[in-house]
C-alpha cells in the first residue's frame, strides 16, 4: 500500500516543478525583451500603419525602448519618423529636441529643427537654428573638397535654404566655386519664390 501512495506523490511533485519552470521561463522571456526588439516591432508597425492608432502604438513602443536604453539613437529617430507621419504634429518638436543630442554638430538636423520650431510658433529659436545650420553647411563645404559632386550639391542646396529662411547670409558663400555659386543662386531664387509654409513643410514628410 505504501508504494501506491508514493507514486502519486512523486507525480504531484513533478507536476508542481514543471509549473514552476514554466512560470520561470515566461518571466525570463519577458525580461529578455530588449530595446532593440521593441524598435523592430515599432518599425514594423510604421511600415504597415493604416491609421493614427497604429502610429500611436509605434510611438509607445519607441518610448518603451527609450525607457530601457536612453542612449539608443535608433529609438529616438524612429519615434521622430513615426510622429512625422501622424496628423497631430504637436509632440514632434519635443521628440526632435530629445534626439538633438545625437546631432549637435549636424547642420541638416539643425535646419530641420529650425523648420519645425517655426511651424510650431517658436520663431526666435527657429532663426537661431537656421543661422547655426547655415554656418555649419558653409564650414562643411569648405572641408568637403574630396567629396563627390552629389554630396557637395546637397550641402550647397541646404546652405541656400538656410540662408533664405534666416533672411541673411549667415553661411558664407565664399567657399563656393564659381559654378557652385551659380547653382546656389538658382536654388536661392527657387526657394524665394515658394510660399514660406510650403517651404517649411518640405522636411516634415
Amino acid at each position: 500500500m505504501k508504494r501506491l501512495w508514493i507514486l502519486p506523490a512523486i507525480a504531484l511533485l513533478a507536476a508542481c516543478g514543471s509549473g514552476e519552470n514554466a512560470d520561470n521561463s515566461d518571466a525570463a522571456a519577458k525580461k529578455e525583451i530588449t530595446a532593440e526588439m521593441l524598435c523592430d516591432s515599432a518599425a514594423a508597425i510604421v511600415l504597415k500603419a493604416k491609421s493614427e492608432a497604429d502610429l500611436s502604438k509605434s510611438v509607445a513602443l519607441y518610448d518603451e525602448a527609450i525607457a530601457k536604453d536612453e542612449n539608443l539613437k535608433r529609438a529616438y529617430i524612429g519615434k521622430v519618423s513615426a510622429l512625422k507621419s501622424m496628423d497631430d504634429k504637436g509632440p514632434l518638436l519635443q521628440a526632435m529636441n530629445d534626439a538633438q543630442r545625437f546631432y549637435k554638430n549636424d547642420p541638416f538636423w539643425t535646419l530641420h529643427l529650425g523648420m519645425e520650431n517655426e511651424l510650431q510658433g517658436n520663431e526666435e529659436t527657429a532663426m537661431e537654428n537656421y543661422a547655426r545650420a547655415a554656418a555649419g553647411f558653409s564650414s562643411a563645404i569648405d572641408t568637403l573638397s574630396n567629396q563627390t559632386i552629389i554630396i557637395r550639391n546637397s550641402y550647397i542646396m541646404n546652405l541656400a535654404l538656410s540662408n533664405v529662411l534666416v533672411g541673411e547670409e549667415s553661411g558664407s558663400t565664399a567657399v563656393l566655386t564659381e559654378g557652385e555659386l551659380q547653382s546656389y543662386k538658382t536654388a536661392e531664387e527657387q526657394f524665394l519664390t515658394m510660399d514660406r509654409e510650403a517651404l517649411l513643410n518640405l522636411r516634415r514628410n
